[in-house]
């Protein structure tokens, strides 16, 4: 049965795509380069644009598992998101994996993924601006009634980015039966961290020196185009953090804590429909205080 892992973004994808789903025995786990250049046409595509495709060139196989974050729509904006839901069901996937995380959370997380990917805004102006944030992205309840109502509430498996960190055996259970796994799962030691944020100072500095370098979001530079975000990050990543600034504001947040409370009540009756209908067990991991 052909299944894919939709995200959401900054929700342990990376972890799972390198450490946990090429070792599902009984699975073909389609790696995620070929998933990039795959999932092209559903992601981005206009609804005409789509239309005129032809839905069975997709090539899928049963036993396939695929795992593609950008599915969810574009990180911070989910673009397309029902669109994309009805695609999946049209090109002929069965099953739906949907990894979330505490809204409060993932919205440090993802600016802070703006600012790495080069990304000039405050962490107020990054909210403010529905250029790069739209609260509806993080609406985790009707999107995945969504993925329900046309795969299957059965087809639909939930786990949070929470559960993965604190209980990873109870999430490989959960993957051996909804992906019919011929055998328990039996990962690779030792296992490699995910992707690690640069610290709070850096996220600070980069954002400065975005102005002036090649990226994501502005693809020219008046001196070269090989001055890049990407460069300066990785200077940062493996230089400077370890030797400086990890050491002195690492855990420090942008976002104040008056502003996630606001958060995490503005998502809660949302929330806890969600816990309530597919018992996530979110109160454990605060999404309902």
């Amino acid at each position: 049965m052909s299944i894919v892992h939709v995200g959401y973004h900054k929700t342990g994808t990376t972890f799972l795509q390198n450490e946990v789903f090429p070792y599902i025995e009984g699975v073909n786990y389609v790696n995620f380069n070929e998933c990039a250049i795959k999932f092209k046409k559903i992601y981005s595509s206009t609804t005409l644009e789509f239309k005129s495709y032809n839905t069975e060139e997709f090539e899928i196989s049963h036993g396939d598992l695929y795992s593609f974050e950008d599915l969810i729509g574009e990180m911070g904006l989910g673009t397309y998101n029902y669109e994309i839901a009805n695609r999946l069901k049209a090109v002929g996937f069965k099953k739906i994996i949907v990894t979330i995380r505490r809204q409060d959370k993932i919205i440090e997380s993802i600016y802070r993924q703006y600012i790495q990917r080069g990304g000039v805004l405050t962490a107020t102006k990054y909210i403010e601006n529905q250029d790069f944030f739209r609260w509806s992205y993080l609406n985790y309840y009707d999107l995945i009634e969504h993925y329900s109502d046309i795969f299957g509430e059965e087809n639909v498996l939930i786990f949070t980015q929470e559960e993965l960190r604190e209980s990873l055996s109870t999430v490989l259970k959960k993957l051996k039966t909804f992906c019919g796994a011929s055998k328990q799962i039996k990962l690779k030691s030792p296992l490699k961290k995910s992707n690690k944020s640069l610290s709070y100072c850096s996220i600070k500095l980069l954002r400065i020196i975005n102005h002036s370098t090649y990226n994501v979001y502005k693809r020219s530079n008046l001196i070269s185009n090989k001055i890049t975000t990407w460069k300066f990050r990785r200077v940062l990543q493996n230089i400077v953090d370890p030797y400086l600034f990890s050491k002195m504001f690492s855990k420090r947040k942008f976002y104040s804590k008056e502003f996630t409370n606001r958060v995490k009540q503005d998502f809660m009756e949302s929330n806890e429909r969600l816990n309530n209908k597919y018992g996530l067990n979110l109160d454990k991991y605060g999404y309902l205080k």
